[in-house]
């Protein structure tokens, strides 16, 4: 009988919440952790349930492992309900609630128009965006710092939820510990009715002084 579990154990600093497989054709690609997928007894491969590469049939691609290798990649892990955010432009503060208290955290935000955004699964790991001390916690960065979330509004406007010193029209967050909280906040997060490719919502606000919009 098939057994669902989640992509587990790769929150380290070598593979940075991603964990590298190889699909039936030969193709090697990244899944990011939390993902569900789909096993099967006495089998090396399992199928993808949610995200870009859903419904593909892939197997851990040991080759591309980093230098530390884990026994299990696989495992189960709680998954809560869809992530909130409010973004207030005037402030360049994105705000959200962790353990009943909201978080604010500095971002940069350009060419954002107000709404309602959806916050995506990771489409793949970004790391030609990333320089070193973006992901040395030891300098203030985050070993999250290669997931990149996408933002939609409608059919026409996307970006990105993600970590850096400067945006170009994304939503950037600024500090490598606010990164952190804000990337396992999404990543352990799922919006209901999307078959998991979402994770929650992201509103924009001109000014949250003016707006009585403060809860989902």
């Amino acid at each position: 009988m098939s057994q669902k579990s989640r992509v587990v154990n790769v929150l380290d600093r070598d593979f940075r919440g991603w964990v590298p497989v190889i699909d039936s054709t030969g193709k090697e690609f990244e899944l990011f952790y939390s993902t569900q997928v789909k096993t099967k007894p006495n089998s090396k491969y399992f199928t993808v349930l949610e995200g870009f590469k859903k419904n593909k049939v892939v197997s851990i691609n040991h080759r591309s492992l980093p230098h530390r290798l884990y026994s299990e990649y696989l495992g189960s892990l709680e998954i809560h309900e869809a992530c909130f955010f409010i973004l207030d432009l005037s402030r360049s503060e994105l705000l959200f609630k962790k353990n009943g208290r909201m978080v604010q955290v500095m971002v940069q935000a350009n060419n954002l128009t107000p709404g309602e955004y959806l916050i995506l699964n990771p489409d793949r790991r970004h790391s030609e965006n990333v320089v070193e001390s973006y992901v040395s916690e030891v300098n203030g960065g985050s070993r999250f710092a290669e997931t990149w979330f996408p933002l939609v509004k409608g059919e026409f406007e996307f970006k990105y939820l993600h970590y850096g010193s400067f945006s170009k029209g994304c939503v950037t967050v600024l500090s490598g510990s606010g990164w952190k909280d804000v990337y396992l906040y999404v990543i352990s997060s799922r919006m209901k009715g999307l078959e998991g490719n979402a994770h929650g919502r992201l509103l924009v606000v001109e000014d949250l002084s003016e707006s009585t919009t403060m809860q989902k």
